[in-house]
């Protein structure tokens, strides 16, 4: 039917909702959709699927899309583990250059504060290799998040 088989058609349905939602929506409230990143079955359901899903979503008007992934096949094998889900986001957040947030497996506060850390790394990483100029402000920025 018009919502099964190709890709364009298995991500329909989410983006009629998300435009029936848009009209009703006050638009200076943030829209997240959460996802299911991938399926975990070969040939299924992948990450590069939902880059490809968050890049649409984001030119409907979506500012965040929350990641999870697998339950939807009885025998996906799942690698759960802490943090299994961070790289789902991270591969969204940077293939649809839209703010993702992230969820699986993330029970103790020191592993969300390594995750934390690692992702202003990336982005100290790329200011510096962008604008040299503008790392030192990130730091002290950095700085004022502890007070």
């Amino acid at each position: 039917d018009e919502y099964g088989g190709s890709f364009e058609n298995r991500i329909r349905f989410l983006l009629e909702t998300v435009r029936a939602v848009r009209e009703v929506w006050d638009g200076r409230l943030p829209l997240t959709v959460r996802i299911s990143g991938t399926d975990w079955v070969d040939g299924g359901w992948s990450v590069d699927d939902s880059v490809g899903l968050a890049r649409r979503l984001k030119t409907e008007g979506v500012d965040l899309i929350d990641c999870s992934s697998g339950g939807g096949v009885a025998q996906a094998k799942v690698p759960a583990g802490p943090g299994y889900q961070v790289p789902i986001s991270e591969a969204v957040r940077h293939g649809a250059d839209i703010p993702t947030a992230t969820v699986g497996l993330i029970t103790a506060p020191e592993q969300a504060d390594e995750i934390e850390l690692k992702i202003k790394e990336k982005i100290a990483a790329g200011i510096v290799a962008a604008k040299p100029a503008s790392a030192a402000k990130f730091a002290d920025d950095d700085d004022d998040l502890e007070d």
